[in-house]
């Protein structure tokens, strides 16, 4: 014991005083009429060693837990850091950031204006509106200049004698001869107009009326 104990004043001695309900554990007395502990509290073990218990308030509640009504409800909001809108909720609070705001309501950078998004948006939103005006006017202006240059090629094969060159073409593949056609034209099919032999016939040469020399075959 320190020996200036005695030769000190009253008022200046630390006391520290410990008790406890009982000598029963609070899990035997929980159900029981003798239970002490009201409304939103808990019960914990006495740390004197000699058994009982005390009440305690629950978190987010404040009051005497040994009286009626028990504990009540905190206003968090009261004490509790929100940069945003607090609730009070039991035994807590809830803080959430106010419309058009982004962020950490309860720390750190808190709640911040979200008008840097719109703008991103709205620019982002542009710029794809642009780059597909862009390729359309772009698909456009190629399909009309190919258009055109088809247009073109096609007046001038017309302009150049194309349409008789078709007709010619066209009247030549379909035209048929006869006998007495293929004969004069290869002068009765004559040695000196061959001009092959193969598996399947002879092939001459023919002049036709109009002076074309063609390719005449003669099947065996």
């Amino acid at each position: 014991m320190d020996p200036n104990f005695v030769n000190r004043i009253v008022n200046d001695v630390p006391i520290v005083i410990d008790w406890a309900i009982g000598t029963k554990n609070y899990s035997v007395v929980r159900n029981s009429t003798t239970y002490s502990c009201m409304e939103h509290s808990l019960c914990v073990v006495s740390e004197s060693g000699r058994g009982g218990y005390r009440c305690i308030c629950e978190e987010g509640y404040d009051g005497n837990p040994y009286l009626s009504p028990g504990c009540q409800d905190i206003d968090e909001c009261a004490t509790s850091p929100c940069d945003g809108i607090c609730k009070n909720t039991p035994g807590g609070f809830e803080c959430s950031c106010p419309k058009g705001y982004f962020g950490d309501e309860k720390k750190g950078r808190g709640c911040q204006k979200e008008h840097d998004f719109p703008i991103l948006k709205l620019s982002l939103g542009l710029g794809l509106g642009l780059l597909s005006i862009l390729v359309s006017v772009t698909w456009i202006y190629f399909s009309l200049k190919r258009r055109r240059i088809l247009k073109l090629r096609e007046k001038f094969f017309e302009k150049n004698g194309g349409m008789l060159l078709k007709q010619q073409m066209s009247s030549n593949l379909n035209k048929m001869f006869t006998t007495k056609e293929l004969e004069k034209a290869t002068n009765n099919f004559s040695k000196d107009r061959i001009l092959g032999v193969g598996g399947n016939g002879v092939v001459y040469k023919g002049v036709l009326p109009d002076q074309r020399v063609v390719a005449i075959k003669k099947s065996k």
